[in-house]
């Protein structure tokens, strides 16, 4: 993946990724993604957007119980929710506006080792065991 986000464990190519800090910690992010390249991102991205006004669940209205962390290879961003998603149909593309608590720069060394062993423990799940 050349432009990737990791939000609870998914990975989703980005096509664009747009980070905007501000005064303090907090920041905004854009990211576009094709749907035709990440078939559940819709899904995905609407539940959890829908998951801030479901009556029927406790989320409601506390915004802390549906945020979300979001890493990719040049920032970790805890404490995310969506403003708004665009979605056109024409390019099969959708634009998520994200509102994020805090956003620091992530370490690449760190986060090259935490994909390789995602990636590892994708191919091998018991790679401790190989000899």
């Amino acid at each position: 993946m050349d432009s990737w986000v990791r939000i609870e464990g998914e990975y989703f190519n980005a096509d664009l990724i747009n980070t905007q800090l501000s005064i303090g910690s907090h920041a905004n992010l854009i990211i576009s993604l094709n749907t035709i390249k990440n078939p559940e991102s819709y899904g995905f991205f609407t539940n959890w957007f829908d998951s801030a006004f479901d009556s029927s669940s406790t989320r409601s209205g506390y915004a802390s119980q549906y945020k979300k962390d979001i890493s990719c290879k040049s920032f970790d961003a805890k404490g995310c929710f969506i403003k708004a998603i665009d979605f056109n149909p024409n390019t099969d593309s959708i634009n998520i506006d994200i509102s994020c608590d805090y956003l620091t720069p992530a370490n690449i060394s760190e986060r090259r080792e935490e994909k390789l062993d995602s990636l590892l423990n994708e191919t091998y799940p018991n790679k401790n065991n190989i000899s």
